[in-house]
């Protein structure tokens, strides 16, 4: 592939049937093969394709909208919950253009406060059936790092709900014996991981799933990528992205 990355010199013109103003003049413009975030490298790490797909799809951005992504960092819960719905075609307030009629979204949650950011996407994904609380509490832990088996489930029922291809993936009984700590996979997540395995949403080239392990930003952006390559959907009819509050 020839490299993209040069300067160009741009000549503008008037266009043709135009008379209230005249252009005539010449830009320098430098195309460069930079990533969309200035802490993933547009290439020679395994994230970055998977980083810059998230984002083209209006999956993940970067922290507070800026070019810093933190791929080795952590991922919350709440932040998960976002992810989600965003990948659903909903539009979180925080990225909406007109604020003024925000308003607060109750959640089946004690500890979720309606006002935060994240409690429009929890709203939603506890009413889809996606989140549930925390160890069968009223709790969703919002703050609190999502590990390896807590991302599968979630994406797990988000594809059963939202009916995507991935959906659709038969599972093997002995999915999970490939891997010398299958058997340390929580009761709870045994199916969704299983799924993930075989739907190549994780598991790939490794020996070891370490499900307990906390996952980071960048495999967030993998797994949601891999379980829904199209982009964000649109499925109105089959389930509101923006529930009443």
């Amino acid at each position: 592939m020839k490299d993209v990355a040069d300067d160009y010199t741009a000549y503008l013109k008037t266009a043709e049937g135009v008379v209230n103003y005249d252009v005539d003049a010449t830009a320098e413009i430098e195309v460069t093969d930079a990533g969309v975030f200035s802490d993933v490298p547009s290439a020679g790490v395994w994230y970055s394709e998977w980083v810059n797909a998230a984002a083209g799809k209006g999956y993940m951005t970067g922290y507070n909208h800026t070019t810093l992504f933190g791929p080795e960092d952590t991922i919350t819960r709440g932040d998960v919950a976002v992810t989600l719905y965003k990948m659903a075609g909903g539009t979180p307030d925080a990225d909406k253009e007109d604020t003024s009629e925000v308003e607060g979204y109750d959640t089946p949650f004690s500890d979720v406060d309606p006002g935060v950011y994240y409690a429009q996407a929890i709203q939603w994904a506890a009413k889809a059936g996606i989140v549930t609380g925390y160890d069968s509490t009223d709790l969703f832990k919002p703050t609190a790092p999502v590990s390896r088996q807590e991302l599968a489930t979630m994406l797990y029922r988000y594809a059963k709900v939202a009916d995507i291809d991935a959906a659709g993936v038969e599972v093997s009984d002995d999915a999970l014996d490939a891997y010398s700590d299958g058997a340390s996979v929580a009761g709870f997540a045994e199916d969704a991981v299983a799924w993930a395995v075989e739907a190549e949403v994780m598991g790939q080239d490794v020996t070891e799933i370490r499900p307990a392990d906390a996952i980071t930003r960048a495999e967030v952006a993998a797994m949601t990528v891999r379980v829904q390559p199209e982009g964000r959907l649109d499925f109105d009819d089959m389930m509101d992205p923006n529930p009443a509050a």
